[in-house]
């Protein structure tokens, strides 16, 4: 499989980089590179929030790929940190820079959410797809 990736330094980013097979050709977009590179993955230092900084990381990349896998986001470490224009600039306009640059670059989109997506005040128990909406902080 050949895959453009962002979000390569979190956890979820970090964990399906290490699960790819010795074929798969992985290139990563991010503001840096993951800890273990290995030949079978490129890294392109891109701003998502930047057009230019996503369009000039487009122009490195010629081939089509089977996925963009897109788990980059900004995360506020605690409540004082959550700013909606931080959040805003990366989550939504860096989303759209990505598949507005990469148009006909790839083939499908994974787009990876959060738990902070649910209210965790009204669940008891397993979170799950059924559980209410509900988000805490401008991230989720």
């Amino acid at each position: 499989m050949k895959i453009l990736l962002t979000g390569a330094t979190g956890f979820v980013g970090q964990t399906l980089l290490r699960s790819f097979l010795p074929g798969d050709e992985v290139v990563c977009l991010g503001r840096s590179a993951p800890d273990r590179l290995s030949d079978k993955v490129t890294f392109i230092k891109t701003n998502i929030s930047d057009e230019d900084s996503v369009n000039h990381a487009a122009s490195q990349v010629n081939d089509e790929y089977d996925a963009l896998v897109h788990l980059a986001a900004y995360v506020p470490k605690n409540s004082g940190e959550d700013m909606l224009a931080e959040s805003y600039q990366t989550n939504i306009t860096g989303t759209i820079n990505l598949l507005e640059a990469f148009k006909g670059k790839f083939k499908k989109v994974v787009i990876g959410s959060t738990v902070e997506v649910y209210d965790q005040s009204k669940v008891s128990g397993e979170i799950n797809e059924s559980s209410p909406v509900g988000a805490s902080s401008y991230y989720g």
